[in-house]
């Protein structure tokens, strides 16, 4: 489920629900199991490329909270945070600057549900 609001044309936030099943690696050769993920999330974006794709100039600017837990029916309690800017420049005709900063960091507390 998502909720989403626009602040301005560049401007935009997201705030959703998720729930699923997702296929978890094994540290046994038992094969792999199955845990359920529940959880709430918030993302701002900020957008000023002159196009989605192939953008001559601008900037996009988006972060992501993601928190997880047993409250809203996650078997794994964890909060995940994702940011990233990406900018471009026309330095001459055909020719487009573009470069990326990424950055995320996820912290587990509790414990995992059996």
């Amino acid at each position: 489920m998502q909720i989403d609001r626009e602040f301005s044309r560049a401007t935009r936030v997201y705030y959703r629900y998720v729930l699923e099943d997702s296929e978890e690696e094994p540290l046994t050769p038992e094969g792999m199991s199955t845990i359920r993920l529940s959880g709430l999330s918030y993302t701002a974006l900020h957008d000023t490329r002159t196009a989605p794709f192939d953008p001559l100039g601008g900037h996009y600017l988006s972060g992501e909270l993601q928190a997880y837990g047993r409250r809203i029916g996650s078997q794994a309690q964890f909060i995940r945070g994702i940011a990233q800017l990406l900018f471009f420049r026309e330095i001459s005709p055909k020719t487009v600057w573009a470069h990326a900063i990424r950055a995320g960091a996820a912290y587990t507390f509790g414990r995992t549900a059996e």
